[in-house]
């Protein structure tokens, strides 16, 4: 079931939970299954917001070294790695 959340009129922006919240829901998942992918501050704390774990990307807006100064325990090199750490 493809679920699309994001950015839209009338909805507080990320960190704010309310996307993931909702295609959480939509799927039937809670926070313990599942996981928020992203390479930012700002996704790190989507995820904890909303109680999800988080695997940080390398390639993305923030290089590796911030990302565990944020306290990203979990950095996927390439996108084959994920798969391991879900």
């Amino acid at each position: 079931i493809p679920i699309i959340e994001g950015d839209r009129p009338g909805r507080e922006r990320k960190p704010n939970p309310a996307p993931v919240l909702a295609a959480m829901k939509a799927l039937g998942a809670e926070g313990e299954r599942a996981v928020y992918i992203g390479d930012s501050e700002v996704d790190y704390m989507t995820a904890a917001n909303s109680g999800t774990d988080f695997i940080a990307v390398a390639w993305g807006y923030r290089d590796v070294e911030f990302l565990k100064s944020l306290g990203a325990e979990k950095i996927a090199y390439t996108p084959a790695d994920i798969p391991d750490m879900i």
